[in-house]
């Protein structure tokens, strides 16, 4: 478990804090609408269509979903910095492999 967080740690340092690929950016998308509106649905852009005229991530919700707990721990840091965006996207991909 120590060695676990330790590379977990590392990793979020070495990270680019930054999302690079179509992918993660619909990861990180779906992870911030969940913690900021409960909802599942995305924007057009990084969205397909789905029921209803609503669009939803073509790549699934697990990455998403495993990516809410980073989205909202970062949320007071990111009040006070005022870089919300930044923030909740390197908390969201930092460590991923």
């Amino acid at each position: 478990m120590r060695i676990g967080a330790a590379v977990r740690l590392f990793l979020l340092l070495a990270c680019q804090a930054q999302v690079t690929a179509s992918d993660g950016t619909s990861t990180v998308a779906v992870a911030q609408l969940i913690v900021h509106d409960g909802d599942l649905s995305v924007p057009r852009e990084p969205g397909v269509e789905g029921d209803g005229g609503a669009y939803y991530s073509k790549y699934g919700i697990l990455l998403s979903l495993l990516s809410v707990v980073p989205v909202a721990v970062v949320q007071p840091i990111a009040a006070v910095t005022g870089r919300v965006e930044l923030l909740e996207a390197a908390a969201a991909e930092g460590g991923k492999p």
